[in-house]
């Protein structure tokens, strides 16, 4: 019974030198082990080959096979009674045959039977299980053993075949739609239970919700409830500031950014105090240094810089203005989402129909609300999710919907309270009041990098990682080696430079954008109209820009000139720093060149690029609205019209930076 190397019992799992081959006999006892585990227990026979128990477990299931020995035989002659007494002379044969341990098959299907029976006979008569009453009891259990009798002599019973026994769990599986609609539904202890509540209550497959997540299957539900049990590293989880992680290399690299000790942390700004685990920060914090700071936008309160003067005076009227810090925390916590009520998803669903019909598009279904539009998608086109089609937007979220039919009712029902400023639904008023009606001090998550604070730690998080991709640039371009921060960023440039397929295509001209928000605003320079409603004007030279694009670039120019700017690296002088920062962009950097596919002369901008090429094809690019003259470069077109028609291109001018 003992060994010098340890083995694993298949009950506790412990790790164990004295243990029972499972295989064989307790010679103690002179009890089969394995014919004891085939009667109390679950496992299958390749399950317990070459398996041990160890003692600790035997000497319980050893005391318990003897007390069920025990009953057993008290009982034996009760149910060999009923066998002889109800059974056809055919099924006694049978019986004879079965000998040995696999008997209690035949003696666990009768006990089976009949406690079936005895529980439909107390559910139709509660009073018949009075324990007070002797006379309803006895006559309760003859109708009991009589219906048995009679059940069992017309099915004979036959060896049951082993089937997977279905586990319970200690876990309670809750359904979590019962719950949102506010409906009171006991706690499942099996999967299986749990899946025939959902498809007889609500017309589909059940799941569950764990970590915002949703399960559909029982060992991935399972699999990820262990995880929470098992150590930091393998669960993935933080357990300084309880996040979660994906993989173990987010959950190292979230250690080394937000946890790693000032001492430990090697990189140290030459400029200031400030330290970092990575010398990618230490770079971001660097650009920081030059690109921000000497802006010198500062505000003295916050201690914040900004890039621009136009963002520190939109600052200081949103956190420093006469609104009192009760009113702005006031109207941070009225629009906190609740969970609605059986009544108030009943209103909201009243509201939506309004507006909205809930027709499939798929067949002539019409459901009362989304959610029976939903399931019938999902059960009857096999859909996982359904959109509802409303104002040329998809809506696969009911909540979602009710919001839209909400600015149907009152356009100005998600508008800020301290601004009038509107949005589209509850998402974008929330993070609007987070980023511009939040007081920094109220904002306990600090950027170490650049001083900016969240709300959220999550947010801080996302930030930090710009920070990051900004420096490594891990997206490449495959066709010319330009890396980018983002992937989107590097699918515009497949997409706008080397002729990729585009997303979204216009109707009207079939350019190609890489964003559906550009192909809208692309589709208004089609219309007059359009063209006037992209246009904002600047608040200091009250000149009108044609698009928010260039708004943008005129206004970190209007106003802001500085005179001329030397540049230190060579003897080229520059009208202003902004334009000094271009040419060092273009003169200073290591920037991938175009080649020409004729001659192969390189160049800094893809635009000269394709100027250059249009005098090899013999393609004219620029015409003069104003002589026939024509020319390949639009700097000489532009000075053309500025000396030569003077006065025609002012009035063109004028009308471009009018309303």
């Amino acid at each position: 019974m003992a060994s010098d190397s340890l083995k694993s019992c298949l009950t506790c799992c412990r790790q164990t030198e004295n243990f029972l081959r499972i295989t064989e006999s307790d010679e103690a006892s002179e009890e089969n082990v394995e014919a004891v585990f085939a009667t109390h227990f679950w496992f299958t026979k390749d399950e317990c080959h070459g398996r041990i128990v160890c003692t600790s477990c035997w000497e319980k299931i050893d005391d318990f096979h003897k007390f069920y020995c025990d009953v057993k035989k008290v009982h034996h002659p009760l149910i060999k009674q009923e066998l002889e007494d109800g059974l056809e002379e055919s099924v006694l044969e049978s019986k004879e045959d079965v000998k040995g341990p696999d008997d209690r098959l035949l003696y666990a299907e009768v006990i089976c039977k009949l406690e079936e029976e005895n529980k439909s006979e107390i559910a139709s008569e509660p009073e018949a299980n009075n324990p007070n009453d002797d006379e309803s009891t006895s006559s309760s259990e003859s109708e009991s053993n009589s219906t048995s009798s009679d059940s069992d002599s017309d099915v004979p019973p036959v060896r049951r075949t082993k089937r997977k026994r279905r586990t319970r769990t200690n876990i309670e599986l809750n359904c979590s739609l019962c719950a949102d609609e506010g409906t009171y539904c006991e706690p499942f202890y099996t999967w299986y239970k749990l899946n025939v509540h959902f498809k007889q209550t609500h017309g589909q497959n059940g799941f569950m919700y764990c970590c915002s997540k949703r399960f559909v299957t029982k060992p991935l539900y399972l699999k990820h409830i262990k995880s929470h049990g098992r150590s930091a590293l393998e669960q993935k989880h933080c357990l300084e500031c309880k996040c979660s992680f994906k993989d173990e290399s987010g959950l190292a690299r979230h250690m080394i950014i937000f946890h790693t000790p000032e001492e430990e942390k090697q990189f140290k700004c030459d400029r200031c105090e400030k330290a970092f685990p990575e010398e990618d920060l230490l770079k971001s914090h660097i650009s920081w240094h030059d690109e921000v700071e000497q802006l010198n936008h500062h505000c003295a309160i916050c201690n914040r810089y900004f890039t621009g003067a136009g963002l520190l005076r939109t600052h200081n009227e949103n956190h420093h203005s006469t609104v009192p810090a009760e009113t702005a925390t006031e109207a941070m916590s009225a629009d906190r989402r609740k969970r609605s009520t059986p009544e108030d998803i009943a209103k909201q669903d009243e509201l939506i129909s309004q507006y909205v019909t809930m027709i499939c598009s798929k067949c002539d279904f019409v459901g009362a609300n989304f959610k029976e539009l939903s399931s019938h998608a999902k059960s009857a086109h096999n859909m996982p999710t359904y959109s509802v089609i409303c104002c040329e937007r998809k809506f696969s979220k009911r909540f979602r919907l009710y919001e839209h039919c909400l600015k149907h009712l009152n356009p100005d029902h998600f508008k800020c309270e301290l601004c009038d400023k509107t949005f589209t639904d509850s998402d974008g008023l929330q993070s609007h009041r987070w980023f511009i009606h939040t007081p920094v001090s109220e904002r306990p998550f600090k950027c170490d990098v650049c001083g900016d604070a969240y709300v959220k730690e999550y947010l801080l998080k996302a930030h930090m990682d710009r920070h990051l991709d900004k420096e490594r640039k891990t997206h490449t371009c495959d066709s010319c080696g330009v890396t980018y921060t983002t992937l989107p960023q590097l699918k515009a440039h497949q997409q706008n430079v080397h002729g990729a397929m585009s997303d979204w295509v216009c109707d009207v001209c079939a350019k190609g954008f890489a964003h559906r928000a550009l192909l809208e605003r692309h589709r208004l320079t089609h219309t007059e109209e359009g063209q006037r409603s992209l246009k904002e004007q600047c608040e200091k030279c009250h000149k009108w820009l044609i698009n928010r694009t260039s708004y943008l670039r005129h206004r970190k120019l209007c106003g802001n000139s500085t005179g001329p700017a030397k540049c230190d690296l060579c003897e080229h002088v520059s009208v202003n720093a902004h334009a000094l920062s271009v040419h060092k962009k273009l003169n200073h950097t290591d920037r991938p060149k175009y080649a020409c596919q004729y001659c192969g002369k390189e160049f800094k901008k893809q635009l000269r690029l394709k100027e250059h090429e249009a005098n090899h094809a013999g393609i004219v690019l620029y015409k003069c609205p104003f002589c026939p003259r024509e020319c390949n470069s639009s700097s000489n077109m532009y000075t053309h019209k500025k000396t030569a028609h003077a006065e025609q291109w002012a009035a063109v001018v004028a009308a471009k930076h009018s309303k």
